[in-house]
């Protein structure tokens, strides 16, 4: 086989990191534009997709797909994870403009039953 072959053990979670948030945001009803998984060290990927914050509820949505990245790969083997420092800032920044009075705990908390669900 010519050029670099990927190892399934180093991209299998972030593929499933990137599969959970695609998978919340196209049951949300959000548009997806692109899914990447990257070849850098850490096998990092993104999904470019509509994002959404017209009302707290929405607010909340984008909270479950954040936090999809997190949770999916864990369905396959509770061994493995993948980064989620972007993913938990987006979840602290929503958090403070949406919903002050909680911590991004709390919301995350709240939420990924939901998002457990549904994957």
């Amino acid at each position: 086989m010519a050029g670099p072959q990927i190892k399934l053990e180093r991209h299998h979670a972030p593929s499933l990191h990137e599969a959970g948030h695609a998978s919340i945001a196209s049951i949300l009803g959000r548009e997806l534009k692109e899914l990447s998984l990257g070849n850098d060290q850490y096998g990092s990927g993104y999904v470019c997709r509509q994002k959404v914050y017209q009302s707290r509820l929405n607010a909340l949505e984008e909270i479950a797909i954040a936090l999809a990245g997190e949770e999916a790969p864990y369905f396959w083997d509770r061994t493995w994870f993948t980064p989620t420092e972007y993913d938990r800032r987006d979840i602290e920044q929503i958090v403070v403009m949406y919903f002050p009075s909680y911590t991004a705990d709390q919301i995350s908390d709240a939420v990924r039953p939901c998002v457990q669900s549904a994957l």
